[in-house]
This record gives structure tokens, C-alpha cells and sequence, in this order.
């Protein structure tokens, strides 16, 4: 996933570069008890795409 948040950060100071970006980390857990998350990193790749390729 490093190299899906660089294209992703990378994209985002050249389509905004007076931007702020906050990025924070993630635990994941395996415990069938929480609740479901989303896939963060299916997300991510969705976002990249989206900036680097859009319609």
C-alpha cells in the first residue's frame, strides 16, 4: 500500500498544491467481533485512479 499513498499524495500536490494533507495510520483487526471496516486499501486504489485518471 506505500506505493498506492505515495501515487496518492504525489497526485495531490500537483492537482492542489497549496493544499493540506493530513495522514494518519491505521491498526488492523483480525477479531471477528468488531465491527466490519471498509477496505481502506481498495478505497485507496479507487482515489488514485480517480486523480490520476479523470473522466
Amino acid at each position: 500500500m506505500t506505493a498506492l499513498m505515495a501515487a496518492l499524495l504525489s497526485g495531490l500536490g500537483a492537482a492542489a498544491p497549496d493544499a493540506t494533507v493530513l495522514v494518519a495510520s491505521l491498526t488492523v483487526s483480525t477479531s471477528g467481533s468488531e465491527e466490519r471496516k471498509p477496505n481502506v486499501e481498495l478505497d485507496l486504489k479507487r482515489g488514485v485512479e480517480a486523480l490520476l485518471h479523470p473522466q
